[in-house]
């Protein structure tokens, strides 16, 4: 999923990606989330401060339902209630993806209420992109706002979170086939914690021990090279209230450990380096049809906080559960709330009304939509007797007046079935979705749809597209130059080896469409002389190790970055399945990165974390992971020094890696001035 919010501005330096939202997403206090100060459920927030900035779309979605506003009504009643508010409104429905398999596919809908103007370009039944205008944010009694809220079904809210109760089950693992953001442990009370990590990596551990006394979680996060550990623990007389068990340790393992996972999975798993990396990566193996564990137990040393001091523990033990921010953390804040079953407006939720929680944020809470014209009567009934809130019944006048004004505020026409939906905090949703980083296939059409020859071809239709990433390709020879279903490999890649922020995507992208032609091929072009070049008679040739006759097209260029050369094909061999393989250099294994969709993907993934070519015009020799050198940023000296560590040789730099940078940048950041070489897509 790609998203970001309805308003946007340059994010400073110093800022974190979630205080930038938080920036950009000014909120009322007055009318917050998920009660107002009349105690009464409220669906959204109102976003204030933003009457110049234009109201844009926060992900590709469908344009449901929309309400042009009348400027001249917003004065009078019934719109204007406590001051003049204006009623434009634009619904979307967006279907996007956050991981594999059906359970990856989720609806949720954006509701933007209070718009003084809606763009032409909104039109019902259109899809309108992220970041595209949606319209002005106007008035609301008075003050310039624009209500926002987000929320989904019973069915999504499943998929969306992983489960229907209030908390994460602690009994099992998070999902597999939805894995994004931290990653983080439930320890149980009584797990062992050591004073040092044995040095050969085993389960074996001969230094002093201690156990935990109570129960923690330990979240582990990945940023630019670092890796942070921070524990957390339930405050015994505040339930549902948790703290920081000491000052989070970052790079307690060393400096650069994210940037060097690749070599320590080689250190630490070395019958099983891929498996060993996504230990290190997930905290257990993600990918089991493709990567075994070996040995099964092999441990997961890392040092943490207890109560009881500083110490190391097996985080891959039997008895230690593994999640991500997929499977939203109940000790991180996410709650789901369903304890109010009554169908009014009036918050009755004994969650929400005696939580100890000073933050509500993260409760996802199930109550009624307060736009359905058919409901507001039943929705106000509760106006008409004291209760906790209101110590006498509301004047049937007021009432009166306030049912109208409700009325005149509902959607146009409502597409949506009736009864209560789950809510999310907008901003919460927004942040929590930025650290996703999984593409769905309409993601990879917006990154990578344009020619090579962009100059002299047009764009290439989307269905074109489409068939290059789910359907195979044959050369006239017969030959297989794409494998099938690339889409979704080519995602679990990305996640594997941390290649989810937009600026590491957007070099993958860039440099993955010069190696495969936009996915038309996943194998080296060339004739027969051209690959004579690399026969081990040649100096090209002995570079690649290549030994014996017919290495040349034996072991051409394959996958999304090409492993090209005995010696490359025999090093990948030995990451998959240990020092000792020989996999990829036996025929026809050797065909598998180009035929075979997650070997072709995990191929460019592994060349990507474990190769640097240089030459003299490309010094210091310094990281070996080329994502260090894809956070450096974004200009073209960046893009071609990253260049340099792949093809020494600046190939296709200007002509393709560089534009299609540019093109996949642009669809994957938050800036709104188009590029001279970026087209939208019609």
């Amino acid at each position: 999923m790609i998203i970001s919010p309805p308003f946007l501005l340059e994010q400073a330096d110093s800022e974190t990606d979630s205080e930038w939202v938080n920036r950009m997403m000014p909120a009322d206090a007055q009318r917050s989330f998920p009660i107002n100060k009349g105690q009464s459920w409220h669906g959204g927030i109102h976003l204030t401060g933003s009457s110049s900035n234009p109201v844009r779309c926060i992900a590709d979605g469908k344009v449901l339902s929309l309400r042009q506003p009348d400027q001249a009504k917003r004065d009078v009643s019934p719109l204007n209630y406590n001051g003049a508010t204006d009623y434009g409104y634009v619904l979307l429905k967006h279907e996007t993806e956050i991981g594999s398999g059906d359970s990856g596919k989720i609806v949720w809908y954006s509701l933007y209420m209070h718009l003084s103007r809606v763009d032409g370009n909104a039109q019902p039944g259109k899809t309108l992109h992220r970041k595209e205008i949606i319209g002005m944010a106007g008035m609301v009694d008075d003050q310039n706002a624009l209500h926002f809220q987000i929320f989904c079904d019973d069915e999504n809210l499943q998929k969306i979170t992983g489960r229907i109760s209030p908390d994460t089950d602690l009994t099992k693992d998070g999902r597999v086939e939805v894995v994004y953001g931290d990653i983080h442990f439930f320890l149980p009370a009584g797990t062992p914690v050591y004073e040092s990590a044995p040095p050969d990596n085993s389960l074996v551990n001969n230094s002093s021990v201690l156990e935990t006394s109570v129960q923690l979680y330990v979240t582990m996060r990945f940023d630019k090279g670092s890796c942070t550990m921070t524990t957390r623990q339930e405050d015994p007389i505040l339930p549902d209230n948790y703290s920081e068990v000491g000052e989070p340790l970052v790079n307690a393992d060393g400096e650069d450990y994210e940037y060097n996972l690749y070599s320590s999975a080689l250190k630490l798993y070395p019958a099983s380096p891929s498996a060993g990396y996504e230990m290190l990566r997930f905290g257990r193996v993600i990918n089991t049809e493709y990567e075994t564990l070996s040995p099964a137990d092999a441990p997961l040393w890392q040092k943490v906080n207890t109560p009881e001091g500083k110490g190391f523990v097996n985080l891959g033990a039997r008895d230690i559960k593994v999640y991500s921010d997929g499977d939203f953390p109940h000790w991180m804040g996410w709650k789901l709330v369903d304890d109010d079953t009554d169908t009014n407006s009036q918050c009755n939720s004994p969650t929400i009304l005696c939580t100890t929680r000073s933050d509500l944020n993260r409760m996802i809470c199930h109550f009624p939509l307060e736009w359905d014209k058919a409901t507001v009567d039943s929705r106000f009934e509760w106006l008409k007797s004291p209760n906790d809130v209101k110590n006498k019944p509301m004047a049937e006048c007021d009432l009166n007046l306030l049912t109208e004004h409700g009325k005149a505020l509902c959607l146009a026409e409502n597409p949506l079935p009736s009864g209560r939906v789950w809510h999310f905090e907008p901003r919460e949703f927004i942040a929590h979705f930025r650290k996703c980083g999984w593409l769905g296939l309409d993601d990879f059409v917006r990154i990578v749809r344009r020619n090579e020859s962009h100059a002299l071809q047009p764009n290439l239709t989307k269905a074109e597209l489409v068939s290059w990433l789910t359907t195979e390709g044959r050369k006239p020879s017969g030959e297989i130059i794409r494998p099938d279903n690339v889409g979704v490999s080519l995602s679990k890649i990305l996640s594997k080896y941390l290649i989810v922020t937009p600026l590491r995507m957007a070099h993958f992208m860039g440099q993955m469409a010069r190696e495969t032609g936009r996915f038309k091929f996943f194998v080296e072009n060339g004739d027969l002389n051209y690959f004579n070049m690399y026969e081990p008679r040649t100096t090209q040739g002995i570079k690649l190790g290549n030994t014996q006759s017919g290495d040349g097209a034996r072991f051409k260029g394959r996958g999304t970055v090409h492993l090209t050369g005995r010696e490359n094909y025999s090093n990948y061999s030995k990451y998959r399945f240990g020092q000792s393989s020989t996999f990829f250099t036996e025929e026809p294994n050797n065909m598998l990165p180009a035929i075979d969709s997650y070997c072709a993907c995990d191929a460019g993934g592994y060349f990507w974390i474990s190769k640097q070519k240089f030459s003299r015009t490309f010094q210091p020799i310094g990281k070996l992971s080329i994502n260090y050198w894809a956070d450096q940023g974004s200009s073209q000296y960046n893009a071609s020094q990253l260049t340099g560590r792949i093809n020494p040789g600046q190939d296709g730099f200007i002509s393709v890696r560089w534009p299609a940078f540019v093109h996949a940048w642009y669809a994957l950041n938050d800036d709104v001035s188009t590029p001279d070489d970026f087209r939208p897509i019609k």
